[in-house]
């Protein structure tokens, strides 16, 4: 139970439901009603002297295992939040409540007493008018039932805990990490996006797929390799901020939400992880491991998190091979077999094995290399991205070439480098192969935008989209490994598509420099033809920076430098 202290903002008495003065000298549970009518079930305590050095509640953060003091619960527009105070850094931070799970009872002691904190902080102590005791349940329903103007706080000490599986769930982690939050979308037009309360924005991540640790990668990568810190920092922080966020079950959580924390992510049952987005994120961790590692740094808490997802997807794997395409958060269960989102396993075994030295994680992708051949051979491959349960996309195509071509550097057979050959032919089924006359009015048409190279994201979902920049390394492989030019001037045209629409300055297509949208509008589906969506994706950005860096050593035979940027011919030569 995690102990509370309930005070207005004014220090007033609040009496009547709340209970009479005389209960605050009881003791033992007792009903509150809340605004809405409902009951809590809490317990009075006393409240300890503030000039005790156990003063408050202990928030364990992972990494460092530092303990953070926690001063009050409070709604702040809307959103309450835990405020905490950095002992390191004298300074306090606010986390969102909704990340509290339950709450685990310690004996840790502060250097500082609770009113010493207080008064570095310059603010006074409020009187208390009722004290409870709270579980981390409790909380929550106390946040939703009492408007702005109340202040829990919190006076117990306690780390975050799952209930179910014992295992430390952290409220925060590292406390450089909120500080780069990503973002996944920004609104092109910021004053409306301030009109619209931020809507546009969306200060959430995921670990892989629309955020996380490719574009993560990417920026680490340009970061070190141009001497700019500040993103190499920043890069490393995201990946650390991933490798923190463990589910129960052992591997990454989907998503991280401001107001809620950790999340399964956009998928069908709530307590489900997808095996797409927890592997896509494996496999970028460890290229990020193996990058820094050639350079002389070690990340420990990186190779912890690798190790715990790639063996459980080892340990998980069905004996013919498939890796299954959604798990229980809690139990680890397989919950969904259909479907090839577990197919990117593939390249992370691969590249796992390699990095740390784990040869069954290869012979794990050579297993499944042989389950998932019938989906390429059925030129049917589905089940990649969250938020369309088990629909083939072009991005179950990109998968198929990444996993299959590396299945083929690991031990030549050319089974694999077929499969890889057909992965590709079929990603090319979404692949725009000429330009298409956008309305004369539209936005793409004014810009002359090209669609030759662009990919239609998938039947259902009709917008053209740059994540085929996701395997260009691969396909670029694929033309080494084969010898057909095919693949690299479809590689060529894809990449040259996308280089078209990024914002050089502000203004730019009404954006601001450096923004790259998701969507491109090629048929009335969604928008008008010939529109685009106004909002700015990381993965996009993210995407174009990767793919830039990895297609660098091939420059000279993809002469990009080469292709017109005037007439409608379509042409690339």
């Amino acid at each position: 139970m995690q102990p509370a202290v309930l005070s207005s903002c004014c220090g007033c008495r609040r009496e009547g439901s709340w209970g009479s003065p005389g209960d605050m000298r009881s003791s033992g549970l007792f009903a509150v009603r809340g605004g809405s009518g409902r009951l809590i079930k809490a317990a009075f305590i006393k409240r300890p002297s503030l000039l005790t050095r156990k003063p408050a509640v202990y928030l364990l953060t992972t990494g460092t295992q530092n303990s953070l003091p926690a001063l009050h619960i409070f709604n702040s527009n809307a959103q309450w939040l835990a405020e905490v105070f950095d002992l390191e850094a004298e300074e306090s931070r606010c986390l969102p409540v909704d990340m509290l799970r339950d709450s685990a009872v310690s004996d840790r002691e502060m250097k500082w007493s609770e009113q010493e904190i207080l008064e570095k902080k310059g603010i006074r102590t409020r009187e208390a008018n009722l004290v409870v005791r709270l579980d981390a349940a409790g909380i929550r329903r106390f946040k939703r039932m009492h408007p702005p103007g109340i202040i829990l706080s919190l006076t117990g000490v306690s780390a975050i805990c799952s209930r179910k599986t014992g295992r430390l769930w952290p409220i925060a982690s590292r406390g450089r990490c909120p500080r780069f939050r990503w973002s996944e979308t920004a609104a092109f037009d910021r004053e409306l996006n301030n009109n619209v309360r931020g809507l546009g924005d969306r200060p959430h991540m995921h670990v892989g797929w629309v955020s996380g640790a490719p574009y993560a990668y990417a920026l680490l990568m340009y970061g070190r390799r141009h001497g700019m810190a500040k993103y190499a920092e920043a890069g490393a922080a995201v990946l650390d901020k991933i490798a923190s966020g463990l589910s129960p079950c052992g591997i990454f959580w989907a998503s991280w939400i401001v107001d809620r924390g950790w999340t399964t992510g956009w998928n069908p049952r709530r307590n489900w992880l997808q095996a797409r987005t927890i592997a896509e994120a494996t496999l970028f961790m460890i290229r990020a491991l193996r990058f820094e590692r050639e350079r002389g740094f070690e990340h420990e808490d990186w190779k912890r998190a690798v190790l715990s997802n790639l063996r459980f997807a080892m340990e998980h794997q069905r004996e013919d091979g498939n890796f299954g395409s959604y798990y229980d958060c809690e139990q680890g269960t397989v919950e969904e077999w259909d479907g090839a989102g577990g197919m990117l396993w593939i390249a992370a075994l691969l590249e796992g094995a390699d990095v740390l030295g784990e040869p069954e994680f290869a012979r794990a992708a050579v297993r499944a290399g042989g389950y998932y051949e019938r989906f390429v051979r059925d030129e049917y491959i589905y089940g990649a991205p969250e938020d369309v349960h088990l629909t083939p996309t072009s991005e179950d195509a990109y998968n198929a070439v990444v996993a299959y071509v590396l299945l083929y550097e690991h031990d030549r057979d050319n089974r694999w480098l077929e499969l890889a050959a057909r992965a590709a032919d079929w990603m090319m089924t979404f692949r725009w192969t000429y330009n298409i006359e956008f309305p004369r009015h539209s936005l793409l048409r004014q810009y002359d935008f090209r669609s030759r190279g662009a990919d239609q994201a998938s039947s259902s979902n009709q917008h053209l989209h740059n994540y085929g920049l996701f395997c260009v390394p691969e396909m670029l492989r694929l033309w080494k490994y084969t010898g057909d030019a095919y693949y690299l001037e479809r590689t060529r045209d894809h990449l040259a598509c996308f280089l078209q629409f990024i914002a050089r300055e502000d203004g730019d297509f009404n954006a601001y420099k450096g923004m790259v949208t998701e969507r491109f509008y090629n048929t009335n589906c969604f928008q008008p033809k010939g529109m685009m969506l106004t909002l700015s994706h990381s993965w996009c950005v993210g995407l174009v920076l990767y793919a830039a860096q990895e297609a660098l050593a091939w420059q000279d035979e993809l002469r990009l430098s080469d292709i017109s940027v005037r007439g409608r011919e379509g042409t690339a030569s």
